[in-house]
């Protein structure tokens, strides 16, 4: 059999059963998460991350998003591209302290994406 199917078990009380339009509005998502890691820390509030995207992928959809700096667990914003290796410059709200940046190089980066399953292509271009 050469079909994608997937099964999902839940727990609990039956209240209702979705007939196949209401499934529409049933949101099901797996969290997904990509890895970069630091290059280069350019000042207090910005590091260079290498790593998390590739070169053909277009950057520009995932900036304003949150990644964290694992190490640190410091949150911190992609602010915008560097060159055209895929690399990106992440900004942090507060200042790394001066200790905490020489041990930052080539830490992990840590992004996470939700990503919706079962939804129908006329219902995704919503």
């Amino acid at each position: 059999m050469n079909t994608k199917q997937c099964r999902i078990a839940f727990e609990g009380t039956l209240e209702e059963i979705l007939g196949k339009p209401q499934r529409e509005t049933v949101s099901i998502r797996r969290e997904k998460v990509r890895l970069g890691k630091v290059e280069k820390v350019i000042d207090p509030n910005t590091v260079l991350v290498k790593d998390l995207f590739k070169k053909e992928t277009n950057v520009q959809v995932f900036l304003g998003r949150k990644v964290e700096l694992r190490s640190l667990s410091l949150v911190g914003t992609i602010d915008s591209t560097f060159g055209k290796s895929g690399k990106v410059k992440v900004t942090v709200p507060h200042p790394i302290p001066e200790a905490a940046r020489e041990g930052l190089v080539n830490s992990e980066v840590a992004m996470k994406i939700e990503k919706e399953l079962f939804k129908s292509k006329k219902s995704a271009a919503k």
